[in-house]
Parts: structure tokens; C-alpha cells; sequence
């Protein structure tokens, strides 16, 4: 299934025309080698402006400290708006990093400020390691592709957990605290649609990861139970694409599923998986197979899915 959209490369937001023969960035492919470097430059301007001196080291900007400043989101940002944009982007953006480091620390809180603050968050596994902070040894296996950590929410920035860190927790009570924290976050929209597909949108970044409660957010959203199970997409941290299973329509379900979240992937600031998944009972297994090199995704139903559409097509044969 063919599904996934190339995106067309912004102009240079630098001074001067960029160079028509500029090469794709070996990191951020998405962008030309002259569009990379004048973030990075700029962004070592914004923090430098706050009394942080920083070079360059692979994707990120490293200062004097250790303290790593990822270039990854700011470049996804930038590459999906206009490049008019793209110099406030960055100002925000790495302002409210260079202000965190002004303001309290995860080490800084109490325990009670640190339980009122603590969220889960659902990520892809091959983020585990990002910004210099290792969750590897704590995060909790959600899909073979999916893994829950755990962050704390501050004003206008995230800051993850490391597995130091977690070393020092009642994890069991830290991902407890963390959802309902999570669950508690608001739903600015949900839209069902005349296809079979419920979208669930919100401002919050730990909107995907009400996944993580996919019993809780199924009735909030569907206001009934799940008793086959959901089969959903998060490929932004912003949103859940769902369709609650009732009929042997899920086949048809997945392709939409499949087709309107390889496009939300692609286009993602702050990007989970292009992928599909099953809710069952509590359990989540994926049930498509991105291929970003074919731009494609195979859809490879688990066997509880299987058994249920089995069910569904033998109940509608007897009705």
C-alpha cells in the first residue's frame, strides 16, 4: 500500500538566496546542508543571548556543562511552516530551554511537587536516548515499537526521566501518578467522521499517550465498552486516530487508519509511529509494518485481531 507523501524542501530562511545545488543535511535529510546550518548558528545565537555558549556536536548543541540541547524537534518544526517562521520558531524555542536551566531541575522538586508533575509519556523505542537522557532501563514496553517513560511537565518545557534517576523512585507509584496525570490531560477535540475513523486532537503533548489508558480514553471518547478491542494510530504526540471494533469493517478501518496517519506521520512536529495497533484487554501489539524506504505499510493482522473478525463474519453469516 503506497501511502506516504514526499515533502517538498522549504526555501533557506538565511540572508541571501540558497544555493540551488545545496545538498540534503546527512542528519535532517529533510532539509538542505545550508538550511541546517543556519538553525544550528542561530539557535547557538539564541542561547548565547541567555549566557549559554554551546558547539555544535552531531544533532545536538553541547554546552561547557555537558548540557545537551537537541536540534531534532527545532528542525521539525521549522521544516513544516513557512520560512517566515522560522526565526520566531526558534526564538521560542530555544529561549524556553535556555530559561529552564534558570529554573528548577527535576532534582530541585519535592516529592509532592514532583508526584503533582510527573507524566507518562508513550515514545518510540528508538527515542529512548534522546538529548543525552537514557531511559533505557526503566521505560515499559507498550508494542515492539512503543515503549511508556516517564517526565515532568514544567511551564514550557518537558524534562525526561533517566534511568538514574528512576533508580531512586517507587516507579510502580511514578507511572501510577504519571497517568492519571496523563488521563487528566484535555481533549480539545474529538471528530467522528462519515469513514471509519474517530479523531481525537489536543493542545497538550501528552495527548498520544492516553493511549497508555486505552480502556479509560475508549469510554471517554465512545461512551461505551470495548469488548473487541480498538485498533488506533498516534502519529503525532498531539493525537489519537481510533475506531472502536464492533463489525468486520476494522479491514477497512485499518486501510483509512493506515492512509490518514502516514500522512499526520509525515507531516508531525513531534512525530510517535505511522503504524497501526490493536487494543485487546488490556494489551497492544502492532498490526502494520512501515516501510519509510518503499513509502509504504503492510498491514499484518495479530491473531487476536484474526480470531475476532472470524467471530464478527461468523455473527454477521447468522443474522
Amino acid at each position: 500500500m503506497g501511502i506516504f507523501r514526499r515533502r517538498g524542501r522549504p526555501e533557506s530562511p538565511g540572508p541571501g538566496p540558497q544555493r540551488p545545488d545545496a545538498p540534503a543535511d546527512e542528519l535532517f535529510p529533510h532539509l538542505s546542508v545550508d538550511d541546517v546550518a543556519w538553525i544550528r548558528s542561530t539557535a547557538q545565537g539564541i542561547l548565547a543571548g541567555h549566557g549559554i555558549e554551546v558547539t555544535p556536536s552531531g544533532a545536538d548543541l553541547v554546552a561547557a556543562d555537558g548540557m545537551r540541547f537537541a536540534l531534532d524537534n527545532a528542525v521539525t518544526k521549522c521544516r513544516t511552516a513557512p520560512r517566515s517562521e522560522w526565526t520566531a520558531i526558534l526564538g521560542h524555542h530555544f529561549g524556553a530551554m535556555a530559561r529552564m536551566q534558570d529554573g528548577p531541575t527535576i532534582d530541585d522538586l519535592t516529592p509532592e511537587q514532583f508526584s503533582a508533575q510527573v507524566r507518562t509519556r508513550l515514545i518510540a523505542r528508538d527515542a529512548l536516548v534522546m538529548g543525552g537522557v537514557d531511559m533505557r532501563g526503566y521505560a515499559r514496553t507498550v508494542a515492539d515499537d512503543l515503549a511508556a517513560v516517564l517526565c515532568v511537565d514544567f511551564p514550557e518545557t518537558v524534562g525526561y526521566i533517566d534511568g538514574g534517576r528512576a533508580e531512586r523512585l517507587d516507579l510502580d507509584a511514578a507511572f501510577r501518578s504519571g497517568q492519571q496525570h496523563t488521563d487528566a490531560e484535555p481533549i480539545d477535540e474529538v471528530r467522528h467522521t462519515d469513514s471509519h475513523i474517530t479523531f481525537v486532537f489536543g493542545q497538550s503533548v501528552f495527548t498520544a499517550s492516553k493511549v497508555l489508558n486505552m480502556a479509560g480514553l475508549a469510554t471517554q471518547v465512545f461512551g461505551r465498552d470495548a469488548p473487541y478491542g480498538v485498533v488506533f494510530a498516534v502519529p503525532d504526540r498531539t493525537c489519537v486516530l481510533m475506531h472502536l471494533i464492533e463489525s468486520s469493517a476494522v479491514m477497512e478501518a485499518i486501510g483509512q487508519l493506515a492512509q490518514a496517519a502516514a500522512g499526520l506521520y509525515d507531516d508531525a512536529i513531534s512525530p510517535v509511529s505511522p503504524n497501526i495497533y490493536h487494543w485487546y484487554r488490556d494489551r497492544i501489539t502492532r498490526v502494520s509494518s512501515a516501510d519509510a524506504e518503499n513509502r509504504s505499510i503492510d498491514i499484518t493482522p495479530d491473531d487476536h485481531l484474526m480470531n475476532i473478525l472470524e467471530h464478527l463474519n461468523e455473527a454477521n453469516g447468522n443474522q
